[in-house]
């Protein structure tokens, strides 16, 4: 005891903040990621053309605008991917050149899920001693796509020659000796994997959602500065009020001896293993109060 007390005094307390939660933008915060871009090289706000979001998907793609006069940039490079890109497209297309200036002056980020449930995050701003806390709809990792290559690359086929193979190649498998081939056929079996979507599915199942043309905005513009006062907890808010009380709150959070022996927790506790066990799983499966309950009073199987 003395020295637990020796250790409060060691480390008091020096500060109490008021928690409070904000429902204006719960359902619709996201929060965006560069885990390619250094912390210290954000791309220059001023730079963004263009943000696109397929919402039923949680797909997001920025586009973000290329210097040419730069010095680390390539002009025969940018040149030539310009030229590509547009050799990539249907001979009947009349759309608008996909470089504005004919050589490569932009990079599209493209959305990654990310492996984190947003469940278990908020987005918390701490203003005159008050901590606000808006729970997250998303987490999205933006990374640079390639899309330009796959553009040169069709356009390289189409090319005189350019889907040919050279003398040597034709010479090499000429050479080959043919060899027996054996095949076989499986029926298909639920959960295989032959039974799973290939990639062109899944990508032609995407392309199904069109692309919704978003505003953006920059972060000193005042539609940003009235999206952050939306962050703060408004008085419906700080009005809400807790069914428990104060008796029921401790017992689901330090459940007595009484309600280790419930009915419906003992229902519970039969679905584990004769020994008593209850795995991780078989926790999570069960309701809030349930687990508040179960988890001090037997061992866990992870």
């Amino acid at each position: 005891m003395e020295t637990v007390a020796a250790d409060e005094e060691d480390d008091p307390v020096i500060s109490e903040v008021d928690v409070f939660l904000s429902q204006s933008l719960s359902g619709h915060l996201h929060l965006l990621q560069y885990p390619l871009r250094p912390a210290h090289l954000p791309y220059p706000s001023d730079s963004v053309e263009g943000v696109r979001m397929r919402a039923g998907q949680c797909q997001v793609e920025v586009d973000i605008g290329i210097t040419p006069r730069g010095e680390n940039y390539s002009t025969s490079r940018g040149e030539r991917y310009g030229r590509m890109v547009e050799l990539s497209k249907p001979a009947d297309a009349t759309t608008a050149p996909y470089y504005k200036s004919g050589r490569m002056d932009r990079q599209t980020l493209t959305s990654h899920l990310s492996r984190h449930a947003p469940s278990r995050y908020v987005a918390g701003v701490l203003k005159d001693g008050e901590l606000h806390l808006t729970p997250l709809a998303g987490i999205i990792q933006l990374r640079p796509t390639l899309s330009h290559l796959d553009k040169v690359d069709a356009a390289s086929k189409r090319l005189p020659g350019g889907g040919a193979t050279s003398e040597g190649d034709t010479t090499e498998s000429e050479g080959e000796e043919a060899k027996p081939v054996q095949v076989k056929f499986s029926r298909f079996k639920p959960g295989s994997s032959s039974r799973k979507m290939s990639f062109q599915q899944v990508e032609q199942q995407q392309d199904e959602e069109p692309w919704t043309t978003l505003a953006y905005h920059s972060v000193d513009s005042d539609e940003a500065t009235s999206e952050r006062q939306m962050l703060f907890a408004s008085e419906e808010d700080q009005s809400a009020t807790f069914s428990l009380g104060q008796e029921e709150y401790l017992d689901l959070v330090c459940p007595s001896e009484q309600l280790s022996e419930d009915g419906t927790l003992a229902a519970h506790a039969a679905e584990g293993s004769s020994s008593g066990h209850v795995s991780l799983s078989q926790i999570k499966s069960m309701p809030f109060p349930h687990q508040v309950r179960r988890v001090p009073h037997s061992p866990l199987l992870v």
